[in-house]
């Protein structure tokens, strides 16, 4: 069954700053395509990125993508989630993006903080990349309640998560 939903297309769309994004999608639907995309385009942002971090599973031995060619702007890969140690010392304007340690950002007092903080505070975007919204962890509805955008990939198996998602930003 194929899901609509009606929405208006925008001339020109800029992201407020700083924001905090989850992108959310079965395996393979182009989740970290999409957030490459969007962050290889700098008139979509409000200010200029100075700065990418991909944090990645620690189980991976390489990183899973190569972004360099993508960004003229510096980007660095790291293993894990970040620390407190990682954000400390980091510029402002810096996009932090965490793909797929949803379960453990999830359960992480940290990301917790840098998501209802930090991020607005240090001016850091964040990006999370999940393959399931509603994953349950300790912290899971703070991070969600508490990003300005909400990205909705195609869920293969079970479209009414997706519809779950979009009842509860309310109606239209």
């Amino acid at each position: 069954m194929v899901m609509t939903i009606t929405g208006e297309n925008k001339d020109q769309i800029e992201f407020s700053y700083p924001y905090r994004m989850l992108i959310s999608g079965s395996s393979g639907s182009g989740k970290t395509f999409f957030a490459e995309k969007i962050l290889s385009r700098p008139d979509l942002f409000e200010k200029r990125i100075e700065k990418i971090i991909y944090f990645y599973p620690s189980f991976l031995d390489k990183r899973p993508v190569k972004w360099d060619t993508s960004f003229d702007i510096p980007i660095s890969y790291r293993r894990g989630l970040p620390k407190k140690e990682d954000i400390i010392d980091l510029k402002s304007h810096t996009t932090l993006v965490i793909d797929d340690n949803y379960d453990k950002a999830i359960n992480c007092s940290f990301i917790d903080h840098l998501f209802r903080v930090m991020s607005r505070k240090r001016v850091i975007n964040v990006i999370l990349i999940t393959q399931n919204n509603f994953m349950a962890g300790r912290y899971g509805r703070n991070i969600r309640n508490n990003c300005n955008f909400t990205v909705l990939m195609r869920n293969s198996v079970d479209e009414r998560i997706n519809r779950r998602v979009a009842n509860q930003m309310g109606p239209s």
